[in-house]
């Protein structure tokens, strides 16, 4: 019970009005009821919800509607102005879908309420629900991949959690989210067998059941980023412009940039040398980080195809040699266009875009990246800093 009391204090914030309020003094008290809905026209079902369509009479002093229905086993009430035809009911849970009354009454500018008028309304499974089943899980490297599908994209907190040492299920991490297709990480775990699991909730206080599955996950390494280094091919660009420098590439510090000059041609690579061959699970990558309003646009990478090599590189450059594992592009959670970002958005800037590779990549000692696009379509790149992570040396 503390953990659900802990989500409805996180959530609070966020919940939306369910209805416009009226704060108003009666204009004209005079005891006598406004004439009721006239009709009820048309009711669309949604999921968790309905909208009501409805014909008012011609009256002069009407204040509001409101609507009484009945939520989670208590009475609770929507409201709109009396220039609305329409009310809509929304924010039901899973145990008020199938067929059940809303009751519509006018209220005149005296607070006068009007005879109810019932209108039957029979609402689908909520949205919270149907991201809690699309949820599945996948054994990673130090932990778990959760993927699930939110196609309305609606906004919603999705709670990860492992089990401790003492038996209990603790948060690892909430997620704000309204991604269409969304996936996330746990990370940082030994090759233990686990329980992993996960809570959906709304911005109306519902609650999913828990998603659990027990894993094992991979073990996972950040390879020393002092084994790392660069080589600058005949057919590369320079990394060190606007006092970039390639070696901020693996500095560990985020304030440091790398930036190629740009009018260099286009497209530009970036040719890495891990020390030896790696079994690659992933690397990260950043954006600029030194100022935030480089984030999403000017010359951070948006776009690449990355490539591998196990013999040592011909100084020409010559693609030939190079294998291409795959292309990449980095998205953003919102889908917002440039210019526009949400927290979420922000959130994976600064903790920096993961790029997982397949578990059937086979070693490499040198990978290759061909930048094909930035975000706002500038011809040079500048971005923060790299990370490699693969499995052990045994």
């Amino acid at each position: 019970m503390k953990r659900f009391t802990i989500y409805i204090l996180l959530i609070t914030f966020l919940l939306v009005s369910c209805g416009e309020k009226f704060e108003s003094k009666p204009l004209k008290v005079d005891g006598t009821p406004p004439s009721k809905i006239t009709s009820v026209i048309e009711v669309i079902n949604k999921h968790g919800g309905a909208t009501i369509k409805y014909t008012l009479p011609a009256l002069n002093d009407l204040q509001y509607v409101e609507a009484k229905y009945v939520s989670k086993g208590e009475v609770k009430s929507q409201k709109v102005s009396a220039f609305e035809n329409e009310i809509e009911i929304k924010g039901l849970s899973l145990e008020d879908v199938g067929e059940q009354d809303v009751e519509l009454y006018i209220v005149d500018k005296g607070e006068n309420r009007s005879e109810p008028v019932t209108a039957k309304i029979s609402p689908t499974t909520p949205h919270y629900i149907n991201i809690f089943k699309s949820i599945t899980s996948f054994e990673d490297f130090g932990g778990a991949l959760f993927k699930w599908s939110n196609p309305d994209s609606i906004p919603v907190y999705i709670d990860f959690m492992i089990r401790d040492e003492e038996g209990v299920l603790s948060s690892k991490s909430l997620l704000s989210t309204s991604s269409p297709e969304g996936t996330y990480n746990v990370r940082g775990l030994d090759p233990v067998a686990r329980d992993f699991a996960a809570v959906v909730m709304d911005r109306y206080k519902n609650i999913s059941d828990t998603f659990k599955i027990n894993l094992t996950p991979l073990e996972e390494m950040q390879f020393p980023n002092e084994e790392l280094g660069y080589l600058e091919l005949n057919n590369d660009v320079a990394w060190d412009a606007w006092e970039g420098d390639w070696s901020h590439l693996f500095d560990g510090n985020l304030q440091n940039v790398l930036h190629t000059r740009g009018g260099e041609g286009w497209p530009v690579s970036l040719t890495l040398d891990l020390g030896k061959e790696r079994k690659i699970s992933r690397f990260k990558i950043w954006q600029r980080q030194d100022q935030s309003h480089f984030a999403y646009t000017h010359g951070n990478p948006k776009s690449f195809v990355i490539y591998g090599t196990n013999q040592t590189p011909s100084q020409s450059g010559d693609w030939d040699e190079w294998t291409e594992i795959m292309d990449f592009t980095i998205k953003k959670s919102s889908g917002l266009p440039l210019g526009q970002e949400n927290a979420e958005d922000m959130k994976v800037w600064s903790d920096g875009h993961d790029v997982p590779f397949k578990a059937d990549v086979p070693k490499y000692r040198y990978i290759r990246l061909k930048f094909t696009e930035t975000w706002d379509g500038a011809t040079y790149v500048g971005m923060g800093d790299m990370a490699f992570y693969g499995s052990p040396e045994k």
